[in-house]
Order: C-alpha cells, then sequence, then structure tokens
C-alpha cells in the first residue's frame, strides 16, 4: 500500500475533514466514508497529527482530526492488530506529540493529552522512554501555557500508566517514574497544584496506582 506523502495529502484530508463537520448529510456522510478509507493507509495518522497540531486551522476540523487519531490508536497501534501502523510511522508519531505543549484550545488540549497517555499504555517505556522526561522537562519552562499543557499530559499519562493491571508492567512504571522523578525534584512543586487542578486525591495514587 503506498504511503500518503504529508505535503500532498494534507490539503486532500484537510479538505475531506472539513466536509466531515458539515450539517448538510449529504455532504458529511461520502466524507465520512473517505475518512473510513483513509484509516488504513499508510501515513494517514502524520497527515492527522500534522492538521490537529496547526493552530490556524479552524477549532472544528482540528477536533475532528483528534477523535479520528485516537481512534486509530485504539484499532492499529498494536503490532498484532491488522492493517497495524508500521514502527517507522509510530516512531515519528511519538516524536510529533510531544514535540511541543502550546495547545490553546483546552478541549483539544485534553483530548490530545488522551490519545499521548493511550500511546504510553502501549509503548511506555520500552518504545517510549523518552515521554516522561520530555514531560518533565516541559513542566519546568517558563511558560504558564505550555506548563499548564505538559502537566495535563503528565497527569493523564501517569494515571494510565499507574491503571496497568500486569505486575511486571505496573513494576516497570514504577520503578521507571521513581527514578525519573527523584532525580528531578523540581516537579515536586508543581504536584499540589495538578492534584487539585485534575483531581488526583493522594500524591500516591500516580505511582501505586491505588
Amino acid at each position: 500500500m503506498v504511503s500518503m506523502d504529508l505535503n500532498s495529502a494534507s490539503t486532500v484530508v484537510l479538505q475531506v475533514l472539513t466536509q466531515a463537520t458539515s450539517q448538510d448529510t449529504a455532504v458529511l456522510k461520502p466524507a465520512e466514508e473517505q475518512l473510513k478509507q483513509w484509516e488504513t493507509q499508510p501515513g494517514f495518522y502524520s497527515v492527522l497529527l500534522n492538521i490537529f497540531t496547526n493552530h490556524t486551522l479552524d477549532i472544528n476540523v482540528r477536533w475532528l482530526a483528534v477523535l479520528y487519531f485516537k481512534h486509530g490508536i485504539d484499532r492499529y497501534w498494536r503490532r498484532a492488530a491488522p492493517h497495524a501502523l508500521s514502527e517507522e510511522e509510530k516512531c515519528t508519531l511519538r516524536a510529533g506529540l510531544i514535540t511541543n505543549f502550546n495547545e490553546p484550545i483546552s478541549q483539544i488540549a485534553t483530548q490530545i493529552a488522551v490519545l499521548i497517555a493511550k500511546v504510553a499504555r502501549l509503548d511506555c517505556p520500552r518504545q517510549w522512554p523518552e515521554l516522561i522526561p520530555t514531560l518533565i522537562e516541559s513542566v519546568k519552562v517558563q511558560d504558564d501555557l505550555r506548563q499548564h499543557r505538559a502537566l495535563l499530559t503528565f497527569y493523564h499519562v501517569t494515571k494510565t500508566l499507574a491503571s496497568k493491571q500486569l505486575a511486571a508492567d505496573r513494576k516497570l512504571f514504577h520503578d521507571f517514574c521513581c527514578e525519573e522523578i527523584v532525580n528531578k525534584v523540581q516537579l515536586i512543586n508543581f504536584l499540589p497544584w495538578m492534584y487539585l487542578t485534575f483531581g488526583v486525591t493522594t500524591k500516591t495514587s500516580l505511582l501505586t496506582g491505588s
């Protein structure tokens, strides 16, 4: 299957996503069908990432791009899944997801944080060892928006990873997080605010899953 070219495909995918936000079913239905066909096309999720991280585009279109991306994680991210994403594309996507924490729209920021957590559940820390160190570094920047978005993502990631049931996974996550956080004590300054803002009840719950 031929991979989508990021530059040439972005315009076409953007147009179809725009049509998929229409209230006119005659426009909406064909657009949804086209997007469904693209779900298994190599490069499609790279195009979606390019679209929903472009803050100049229509909010509804960006929102839809995030939702399709999240749907793709559920269906095609696992190696054994039919039409699974290639390891090469997943590597590119992981890097792109944590390049900037500057999403201006809170609803979209939350969806991005959730989808990053979904990827983390499958790939962190083995295939994504840089995720948590990157998040920790990002919460120390002198920029309120970036700091908030990084903390929002950190919260969703740690909450998701702490909920894993396999003992080996839980131990791996616990050991990894303890090493990263102990080595970067500046994060502790942000924890009380994070617990109050995002509704975490105890400081140990993120690492123990309790």
